[in-house]
């Protein structure tokens, strides 16, 4: 049996935070940390109190002795790559012998192939000890040692030899049973054989597995090791680059370190819709109304804003200082508080007090001075002043002036009313005494002399037409009221002050006008009602209370429907097709019934006419022409559909010979049973039988035996079927 036993490293990771990656006697380390070598050949790193590969590890160490870079790598992985993805086998074999040829390891399988490793690449000293002592180190249990430090020492350049792991993988198709440790010898078990591994040259002298792991420390610029009371220390100062020191800078959008590089920053703003400008708002103001663009709403600026040459004039117009000098040297000392108590104003600083004898209005006073007096209570100012419209009025004479306009003379209307003369609609007047007009109202329109009132009511005298223009009439039946309108004082229509509305006599709707064609009427027919549906003027639907329902009395193509709780066609009467649906809008016979159908107080009858009804798998309803037939060949079709069939066949041989029988009427479906009969006037003597064949639906085939004799007679036969 061959093991390879592999020497796997476990490693704590320790993270230390540099803004620059460290070297180790390397000037421009590339990684994290990058240790190079004193001297070309010395190791580079070495670390002391490496624990022992056990169950439950996840990864060993492997390094690229080309870049140098440390990598791990699972175990499984490991597995995967020396046996191609497959894994370690299980056929449970075990090696026979090794033999070594030159350079060529030869392992020989039980029940397998022998597999050949090249070992040309492997020609350190541990191959010569190899190829030197073969005899000696295949017999010895100390071989598993010189594997050991074999793979140890050369492990980046088997791993990296496709011929070693492919060699590798075959040799390895084993299984271990079980692994046990007694003191410093490890056992490993396979198909019930044990090999032994010595392992006290792996012994810890001072039995203490965890002091040699140490850690890194840096103090300063200084890298030492710990659990070392006097530890070298490294200087790593001439390893810094010393470019900490750094300041950013921004020209526009590229963004710069000193002693470094620079970047391009892009828009990293994420505009959901794709536009930069569409969330760019502006302000505006018309009038007093402050608004902002894209929905950000409005509102109402009360506050007058005056201009600069507005505030000038009014200082300079009403004596306020435009320009002082102090000469006291006191800004505040000038300034007076005014106050009201009662009605009395004071001024601070003895500046004196006065009486308000004023009234003071309310708002609503001032208001209602103005609506009461004609005054404009709003206007838009256009020329910038609001006194130079004001003006006045002045009489001298019989010559009437306004202010900055024009006058006119009145003598014309100076003296006496000589006349008054009454205008359109309007009688009376005159030119001495006391002069009466009067409104002379008809049409409509009457005069309550007594009320001193003009007012609705009396005859028309012409034709009147109420033009409402853009204003609409209403007629509001706030009270007792009703709306009537009558036909020689017989009311036809009304509208009661109750919300009802009543017709009188016959009521007809028509297209567009009163005289266009007619869609529907409700008429007094015989003191019942009729309310007929037009097609084109002429009745389509007249219900008659009177007399009969019609619907679709033009014979046009319109369906009629009638709708139930759950069925939207629980009545259809198809027009185009003259068929009734009960529970279908399709109908397929003059009358289909979509559903269970029953049929009460059916009349019996003792007519041999009447035929039964016979209904087909599809629910169609048929009757036959004819259901009995009394004759010597008959049949009987019975009202449960079963049919019976009855005939003679007349002086024939009774020698079994077959006679063929042709039914009367054809079994729709199956015939169930043919009995048959010998029939003879004469006695007969001996035995005598009947024999049926080949029955279908439309006959069968009939013969009579006689045992002793040969004679004739009739053959009575019966058949029962559906």
């Amino acid at each position: 049996m061959k093991y390879f036993v592999l020497l796997l490293l476990t490693t704590a990771t320790f993270v230390v935070a540099f803004s620059q990656n460290i070297g180790i006697n390397q000037a421009n380390p590339t990684n994290s940390l990058h240790v190079s070598p004193v001297n070309l050949g010395d190791n580079p790193l070495r670390i002391d109190g490496v624990q022992a590969y056990a169950v439950g590890d996840t990864s060993l160490l492997m390094i690229n002795t080309t870049t140098g870079i440390v990598k791990y790598i699972n175990p499984a992985d490991f597995v995967s790559i020396i046996s191609g993805g497959a894994g370690l086998g299980t056929d449970n074999q075990n090696i026979d012998s090794l033999t070594l040829n030159g350079l060529t390891l030869t392992t020989f399988i039980e029940n397998g192939n022998p597999a050949n490793v090249d070992l040309t690449p492997l020609t350190d000293s541990a191959v010569n000890n190899i190829i030197n002592n073969a005899d000696t180190l295949f017999s010895s249990s100390s071989f598993i040692d010189s594997v050991t430090t074999l793979l140890y020492n050369n492990a980046d350049t088997l791993l990296s030899n496709t011929t070693f792991i492919n060699n590798l993988r075959d040799s390895i198709d084993t299984d271990v049973d079980s692994v046990t440790l007694t003191g410093t010898t490890l056992t490993i078990y396979e198909n019930g054989n044990g090999v032994f591994v010595d392992l006290s040259s792996l012994s810890d002298a001072d039995a203490d597995p965890q002091n040699e792991i140490q850690d890194l420390n840096l103090t300063g610029n200084n890298l030492t090791i710990t659990n070392n009371s006097t530890p070298t220390a490294i200087d790593l100062s001439p390893y810094l680059d010393n470019t900490d020191a750094q300041t950013l800078s921004l020209s526009g959008n590229t963004l710069t370190i000193s002693n470094g590089n620079n970047v391009t920053l892009t828009d990293n703003v994420n505009d959901a819709d794709s536009d930069p400008t569409n969330e760019i708002q502006t302000i505006s103001k018309s009038g007093s109304t402050v608004t902002l663009s894209n929905g950000g709403g409005s509102f109402t600026d009360d506050d007058t804003q005056l201009t600069e040459a507005q505030v000038d004039a009014y200082a300079n117009n009403n004596g306020y200082l435009t320009s002082f000098t102090e000469v006291d040297g006191s800004v505040t000392n000038e300034l007076q508080t005014i106050s009201k108590s009662g009605s009395t104003v004071t001024l601070s600083n003895g500046g004196g007090s006065f009486t308000d004898d004023d009234t003071q209005l309310t708002e609503a006073q001032v208001d209602a001075y103005a609506n009461n007096n004609g005054y404009l209570t709003s206007f838009t100012e256009v020329d910038g002043s609001v006194t130079n419209e004001l003006q006045n009025l002045s009489l001298s004479g019989t010559t009437l002036s306004i202010s900055s306009g024009n006058n006119v003379n009145l003598s014309a209307f100076n003296g006496d009313i000589t006349g008054v003369t009454a205008g359109v609609g309007l009688t009376g007047g005159g030119t001495n005494g006391a002069l009466t007009i009067n409104a002379a109202a008809n049409n409509g329109i009457t005069v309550n002399a007594g009320a001193d009132r003009i007012q609705l009511g009396g005859a028309l005298v012409q034709n009147t037409t109420i033009t409402n223009g853009n204003f609409g009439m209403t007629f509001n039946l706030n009270g007792t009221g009703d709306f009537t309108v009558q036909d020689a004082g017989v009311s036809h229509f009304q509208v009661a002050d109750n919300g009802l509305t009543f017709f009188g006599d016959d009521a007809y709707w028509r297209d567009g006008t009163t005289g266009g064609t007619n869609l529907m009427s409700l008429i007094d027919d015989g003191d019942d009602g009729r309310l007929r549906i037009y097609e084109n003027g002429v009745p389509s639907v007249d219900l008659d209370a009177n007399s009969q329902f019609v619907f679709n009395e033009q014979g046009l193509d319109r369906n009629f429907r009638v709708e139930s709780n759950n069925n939207s066609a629980m009545l259809f009467v198809d027009a185009g097709t003259n068929r009734v649906g009960l529970g279908i809008t399709g109908p397929s016979s003059t009358l289909d019934v979509n559903g269970n159908a029953r049929i009460r107080n059916i009349p019996t009858t003792s007519s041999s006419a009447a035929a039964p009804l016979y209904a087909d798998a599809s629910g169609n309803i048929y009757k036959k022409t004819s259901t009995f037939n009394s004759g010597v060949n008959g049949f009987s079709i019975l009202p449960s559909g079963m049919i019976m069939q009855w005939g003679t066949i007349t002086s024939v041989p009774l020698n079994q010979s077959f006679n063929t029988v042709t039914f009367p009427i054809a079994f729709p479906n199956a015939c169930r049973n043919v009995q048959a009969t010998i029939h003879r006037n004469a006695a007969i003597s001996g035995t005598v039988a009947t024999v049926v064949r080949n029955v279908s639906n439309t006959g069968c085939q009939i013969a009579g035996d006689h045992d002793t004799s040969v004679s004739t007679g009739n053959i009575n036969w019966f058949a029962i079927g559906f």
